[in-house]
């Protein structure tokens, strides 16, 4: 028990930043009715599930971005080729009305 004081002595985390962390464990532990190795083990693999969760809404959301901007850029080309059509069809008449003269 002295050794581990001395780890987290060593690493700068007093018994005033383990505290809530011992809450934590405890209050896991009662709401799921285990043993507090087993909730400190959930505790820690449900930061890890969380800090997943948290880039995999970053890269959605990055994601939703990239798709706007192409939904943007896919409208813009498509106003182009409208207005392409329309001239095209125009030159069209206008050739064809020289054609027929």
């Amino acid at each position: 028990m002295l050794r581990l004081a001395k780890q987290l002595q060593d690493i700068g985390i007093g018994f005033d930043l383990a505290l809530p962390w011992i809450e934590t464990i405890h209050e896991k532990a009662e709401a799921w009715k285990m043993d507090l190795r087993t909730a400190s083990y959930r505790v820690a693999q449900d930061l890890r599930l969380y800090r997943q969760v948290d880039s995999l809404q970053k890269s959605i959301h990055q994601m939703q971005q990239r798709f706007a901007m192409l939904t943007m850029l896919t409208i813009q080309k498509e106003r182009a080729l409208t207005v392409l059509m329309v001239l095209m069809v125009r030159l069209g008449n206008v050739t064809w009305a020289i054609i027929r003269r």
